[in-house]
Order: structure tokens, then sequence, then C-alpha cells
């Protein structure tokens, strides 16, 4: 089958949206009212920090996918009523492709991707539509990696870059970067398809319990995860060998050259781990 030019991009992030339809898929809203989870979503440290990973993991690898490759977009969700709506969207202005998507409480997101992934893409024109979560970063090389097995997988196919980084500063100021094994994660999971068939990442649920149709990367290093006080998810002992903060900023060079090293050894401190 022929195709009509380059791969579409269009990553996925949400930033601290709290709609009805998701209150229950993440454990600090579990439970809540709409308006008790915007409390604890949108508590004003809490979102202080979530920019500052914005502005230090996601947006730079927003901005290195848009100089790999002119058909690179992002959309960022956040709620209309956002109390940082605007710093958001100044953020999101110096990134060529990368808007900021307003939505209602009510508002279904998945649609609103769908609709905006199609205004956007070229008749029989292959489209790569990905999840990355804000806080994360991707590879330099993202876009290659990808283009690569895209160029080879069928329509429909999910591609998972299993392997990256993850990193932590721990109480005494050394950090914790380990190589780190996760298939299907949310670092820049996508789905192939063409534009008559579209289908986007939100469309294939829990990125946990995709099981057929994936092509793993099981030997690049595609993302670099921070672990910290503001996860959602379970953090463990660290049981591993850390690192002076010095030889944490060479390797996050050598290997992210994207990102600004020296800014991402302010990291929080990862909170304690949490109890079985």
């Amino acid at each position: 089958m022929e195709y009509s030019e380059e791969i579409l991009f269009v990553g996925v992030t949400r930033f601290s949206v709290v709609l009805e339809s998701s209150i229950n898929s993440f454990r600090a809203t579990r439970g809540k009212t709409l308006n008790q989870a915007k409390e604890v979503v949108w508590q004003s440290d809490r979102l202080e920090k979530r920019m500052w990973f914005f502005k230090n993991f996601c947006l730079p690898s927003y901005a290195q996918n848009a100089k790999n490759s002119k058909d690179s977009y992002g959309v960022i969700l956040a709620n209309k009523d956002f109390p940082l709506l605007g710093e958001l969207r100044g953020l999101c202005s110096t990134v060529d492709n990368l808007i900021v998507m307003p939505l209602e409480d009510q508002q279904n997101h998945r649609s609103e991707l769908y609709n905006y992934t199609m205004s956007i893409a070229s008749p029989r024109q292959r489209i790569f539509s990905f999840r990355y979560d804000d806080d994360d970063a991707l590879s330099a090389n993202y876009v290659p990696l990808i283009k690569r097995h895209a160029s080879v997988a069928p329509d429909g196919n999910i591609i998972s870059l299993n392997k990256g980084y993850s990193l932590r500063r721990l109480p005494d100021g050394s950090f914790g970067m380990h190589p780190r094994r996760y298939p299907m994660n949310a670092f820049g999971l996508g789905v192939v398809s063409i534009r008559e068939k579209l289908k986007t990442i939100l469309e294939c649920g829990s990125h946990q319990k995709i099981s057929s149709g994936v092509t793993h990367d099981t030997e690049n290093f595609g993302w670099l995860s921070p672990i910290h006080d503001g996860n959602d998810s379970h953090v463990n002992a660290y049981k591993k060998e850390s690192i002076p903060r010095e030889e944490m900023i060479k390797l996050v060079e050598s290997l992210f050259p994207h990102l600004d090293a020296k800014e991402i050894s302010k990291i929080p401190t990862v909170r304690p781990p949490d109890e079985r």
C-alpha cells in the first residue's frame, strides 16, 4: 500500500486533568467527587512541582520531536478552569505544533483527540498516535526509532519502547539512575494507523491491558522516568547503588542531550516507600 507522505506523529499528554470519566482511574482521586478531586489535584504546591517536571522533562522532548520531524504534533489536555491554563499555553507556544486542548468537565477527550488528528492529517497519511506523561522524558532519538518500526508495522500495530532509565534523588542528596525494563508503559506508547482508518492511542484502552498486535523494542533506550514525591503509582524501597550529583549530570548529558541535566538535578526527593 502506498501512503501520501511522512508519518504524522501526534502525542497526547494529560496535565492534571480532572474529568468525571477519569476520577476513579487514579489513586489520588479514586472515590471522590469532581470538586473534591480538583482540590486534591490542583493544590498549589503540587501544581508547582508538576509544572517544573513539564518544563524540564516533557516540553524539551516535544521540542526535540519537532526538530526531528516537521510532522510532529503534541496535544496537552487540560481543564478549561485549570488554574495554570495561561502559563501552560505560554510554554506550549514555544514549541512548534504543540497545542493545549481545554476540556469541559463532561467532555469526551477521546473524541476530541480523534477529531483534531483527523483535521491535521492528509489523505492516506500514516499516523502514529502516542501517549506521554507530563513528568517523563523521551529519548532524543524517539522519532527516528518509531519511524523505523512503523515502516514495517501493519496498521493497528502498537509500538512499545520497553527500555529506559529511572531517576530518583535520595534523601542524602545522591541519585539513583539505572536502566529499567517496562513493557507497555505510558512513555511514548503508540499505535500506527492510516487516516482513513484512524485509531488513536486513547481508543486502545488501558496501556497495561493491551496484549496483542505489539512491536516490542527491547534494545534501544526510549525514555527517562523520574520517581518523585508526586508519583501516583506505587513507590518501592530503593536497593541499588546510588551515584553523586556530578555523575548523574554527566549521565543525563550523554543519554538525553536535549534535557538540562543541571536543572534536572533539582528533582524533588522521592517520597518514602509505600507499604505493601
